[in-house]
């Protein structure tokens, strides 16, 4: 897979310190944003928490943590920034991406715009409610057509039910 860079603008969030633009790198395997935290104090961004990640190489890290107003591609939305070292290259992390609506075309390796951010987990919108109770999907149906058979609100369904909305 290939590199996408896009120019990020961020801020604090009251927008009362020294916003900064940079390029960043778009990595849809890294949680939160990562910023050298010089620049980030500087843009009046303080740290909030510490919290430990783990890096590429499999060490875990303890960094500070703050939160920050950044824009591109003409949206903007609030996300942890992490407080790198000096020598790190600028990282829009896929909390950040998602929440403004994005998401990386593998093939183009541009951002592309969601058309429609879905409310909750793929795998909770697998369960249907039909008037005569529930329905689970099978696997081999798609777009959620309707099944031969619906689990009703018994004990025994209702248990189940709740195992399929709590997941693996």
């Amino acid at each position: 897979m290939g590199v996408t860079h896009v120019t990020v603008r961020v801020s604090n969030l009251a927008r009362d310190g020294t916003p900064f633009e940079d390029e960043f790198l778009v990595d849809t395997g890294a949680i939160d944003c990562m910023v050298p935290g010089e620049r980030l104090v500087r843009a009046g961004i303080r740290p909030e928490q510490k919290s430990v990640y783990e890096l590429a190489n499999g060490q875990s890290v303890e960094y500070e943590v703050g939160f920050a107003r950044i824009a591109f591609n003409g949206a903007e939305t609030v996300a942890p920034m992490i407080f790198g070292p000096a020598d790190t290259q600028a990282i829009l992390g896929v909390v950040a991406l998602e929440s403004a609506g994005f998401t990386v075309d593998p093939i183009s390796q541009t951002l592309k715009k969601i058309p429609a951010k879905p409310p909750k987990s793929p795998r909770k919108n697998n369960l249907y409610k039909f008037e005569r109770g529930w329905h689970v999907p099978k696997r081999s149906e798609g777009r959620g057509r309707p099944a031969q058979h619906a689990l009703r609100s018994s004990g025994r369904a209702t248990q189940l039910i709740k195992l399929f909305l709590r997941g693996p």
